[in-house]
């Protein structure tokens, strides 16, 4: 099934309740198309946001499952842990029916 925008809006409307105040654990980066966030959360506990950018199979969900990944993280990963190592998540958008989802994140210097 594609991922249109309508569709992608329902998935906003719950991570909104899920994502807000997730401190960000790791960050991980299986391949090339995928980055995988293991998050935290009081009410939840321990569970990761895989985003997938893959043009045939784009992808956003929720899972408790790990998957392999490479021995050397890629210098995106390496960048993202840089800027996002304990941060929270405050919010969870979505412009009009875009197929675009915006994180926003909290984080010390």
């Amino acid at each position: 099934m594609a991922l249109d925008g309508l569709t992608l809006a329902i998935c906003v409307v719950e991570l909104k309740t899920i994502l807000p105040d997730a401190k960000v654990q790791k960050i991980l980066m299986p391949n090339r198309e995928e980055i995988v966030l293991s998050l935290y959360t009081q009410a939840r506990g321990t569970f990761r946001l895989s985003l997938s950018a893959d043009a045939g199979n784009c992808a956003v969900y929720l899972t408790s499952q790990s998957k392999p990944n490479p021995k050397t993280a890629p210098a995106f990963c390496m960048l993202l842990r840089k800027y996002l190592s304990s941060a929270r998540i405050t919010n969870v958008s979505q412009q009009g029916l875009d197929r675009v989802i915006a994180l926003t994140f909290e984080a010390k210097d």
